[in-house]
C-alpha cells in the first residue's frame, strides 16, 4: 500500500464532547505520518478540557482564538498554572497531566500537536475508577465508600461545562512563549518566516514550530530537514506542496484552508504559494530545533564538472547560474 502524504481534516469526523470537539489528524488517517500528528480542538465557553495526560508524547499548543487556563502537574510535585491568549505557543512534557479550560467568553480554539504519530491519552475521570476503591482510600484517608459513590463514566468525560470562571488576568509561565510578539526571521518579496522551536522557547522537547507566509509567487526553497518530518498545516490560502521519496516518486497535491501535507525526516518537498492571495501556513516538526538544507546552498557547493556529469551539458553551462552563498529559504518567483 502506498503511503498518503496529503489529507484534509474535513475529512475526519470530529470526537464530540458536551462542551466542545477535537479532530485528531494520526497515522490512522494518513498513512505517511511518522513521530508527528496535529489536532484541532474547541471548547465552548464555560467549557473544560478534563485533567489528562499523554504517556508517549510531548504536547505542542498554538491558541487561534479565545482565552484558556492551563494547570499542569508533573513529576517531583512541579505544579504551572497560567493562562494562554491568541498567539501564545505552551509546551506540555510527557506524561504531565494538565487541563486546558476557557475563561473567556467566546470559542476557545487551540492547534495541537505531538511528538508520536499515535498519541495516547489518558484520562482523570477513568483513571478514579481503574484500580481498587480501597487503594485510593488510603491514599487520601477517607473511606473506601467515598470513591465507591463517584459516578463510573461509560467513557472519558473530556469536555466538560464547569461553569462561568472568575475573571482571570493573563499568568506568565516558562511553558509558554508570545509566538506572535516574536520578531520575523524572514520577511522580504516572498514572505515571512516565525520561529516556535528551542532556539527561542528553550523548554521545548521534540517537537517545534514554524508559521510562515508566502507572498503572490512566493516558494519555499526545495529542502529536506535531517532530523525532522514536517507536518504543514494550511491556514489561509492556496499552495502546492510537493513530496519526492526515495523511490524516485514525486507526490504533489495543491492544499487549501483545512488541508495538510507531511515530509518525512530528510524527504526533498517543497511549497508555492499558486493563488492571488498570501498564503499562510502552520509547520509542525518532530524535533525541537529542526535543521534545514536547501536546494540553493547544496547545488551551488558542487563545481561546474560535477554537475555537467550528472546533467550531461557542459561545464561552462552552469557560468549561467547564480550561486547562492546558503540555504535561501522563502524566494519570490
Amino acid at each position: 500500500m502506498k503511503r498518503q502524504y496529503f489529507f484534509k481534516l474535513a475529512d475526519i469526523s470530529p470526537k464530540k464532547y458536551s462542551s466542545g470537539s477535537k479532530i485528531s489528524l494520526t497515522s490512522k488517517e494518513l498513512s505517511a505520518l511518522m513521530g508527528v500528528s496535529l489536532a484541532i480542538l474547541k471548547i465552548n465557553p464555560e467549557g473544560c478540557y478534563e485533567p489528562h495526560w499523554y504517556p508517549n508524547a510531548n504536547q505542542f499548543g498554538y491558541a487561534l482564538a479565545g482565552r484558556a487556563l492551563i494547570s499542569l502537574y508533573m513529576a517531583a510535585g512541579v505544579k504551572e498554572t497560567f493562562t494562554v491568549e491568541p498567539g501564545e505557543i505552551f509546551f506540555i512534557p510527557k506524561g504531565g497531566i494538565h487541563h486546558i479550560q476557557n475563561i473567556g467568553d467566546k470559542e476557545l480554539e487551540m492547534v495541537l500537536a505531538y511528538s508520536s504519530d499515535l498519541p495516547e491519552e489518558m484520562f482523570l475521570s477513568t483513571a478514579i475508577h481503574a484500580l481498587s476503591a480501597n487503594a485510593f482510600g488510603a491514599t487520601f484517608g477517607s473511606p473506601t465508600k467515598f470513591f465507591e459513590g463517584l459516578k463510573k463514566p461509560s467513557e472519558p468525560a473530556g469536555i466538560t461545562n464547569v461553569g462561568k470562571a472568575k475573571k482571570q488576568e493573563a499568568i506568565s509561565s516558562r511553558f509558554k512563549f508570545n509566538f506572535a510578539g516574536n520578531p520575523e526571521v524572514v520577511e522580504d518579496r516572498g514572505g515571512y518566516l516565525k520561529l516556535g522551536v528551542r532556539a527561542v522557547f528553550p523548554i521545548l522537547e521534540d517537537v517545534g514550530l514554524l508559521a510562515f507566509g508566502l507572498n503572490e509567487g512566493g516558494v519555499v526553497e526545495p529542502h529536506w530537514h535531517t532530523n525532522a518530518g514536517e507536518l504543514v498545516y494550511i491556514a489561509k490560502g492556496r499552495a502546492r506542496m510537493a513530496v519526492l521519496t526515495p523511490e524516485g516518486e514525486t507526490f504533489s497535491k495543491d492544499l487549501g484552508p483545512g488541508e495538510a501535507g507531511f515530509a518525512p525526516a530528510s524527504y526533498f518537498h517543497s511549497i508555492e504559494n499558486i493563488g492571488p492571495e498570501k498564503v499562510d501556513v502552520y509547520a509542525f516538526f518532530s524535533h525541537a530545533a529542526p535543521d534545514y538544507i536547501g536546494v540553493g546552498g547544496a547545488l551551488s557547493f558542487y563545481s561546474n564538472e560535477v554537475l555537467s556529469s550528472i546533467f550531461k551539458v557542459a561545464p561552462d553551462y552552469f557560468n549561467q547560474l547564480k550561486r547562492a552563498p546558503g540555504d535561501l529559504v522563502i524566494v519570490p518567483v
